[in-house]
């Protein structure tokens, strides 16, 4: 059940780490390519794809998807930790 729940805050914490890299990825967009930014709003599924495209080609974001990865476990295993010792603590009936 921990590593559930280990899992489930990463992935939360991926999640939201994935949007914010996408947000700066668009909001570069916005000052360099105006035109191409029209595009990727329109098209949002197709953006998708050709980020992912993009990003994989590129050892660089590669670097930067693993640590991702890495800092949403810590982050994972923190806020499990945290929330062990809150409900241990504070115990409903007690």
């Amino acid at each position: 059940m921990r590593t559930i729940r280990v899992l489930g805050f990463s992935v939360i914490y991926f999640l939201l780490f994935a949007g914010y890299f996408i947000y700066l990825t668009i909001q570069t967009l916005a000052i360099v390519q105006p035109n191409e930014l029209v595009w990727y709003l329109q098209h949002p599924y197709e953006s998708l794809v050709s980020m992912t495209i993009k990003w994989g080609r590129n050892p660089s974001m590669i670097l930067t998807f693993l640590q991702m990865m890495v800092h949403s476990l810590l982050l994972g295993f923190i806020t499990e930790w945290s929330y062990r010792f809150l409900r241990r603590r504070f115990r409903p009936g007690t």
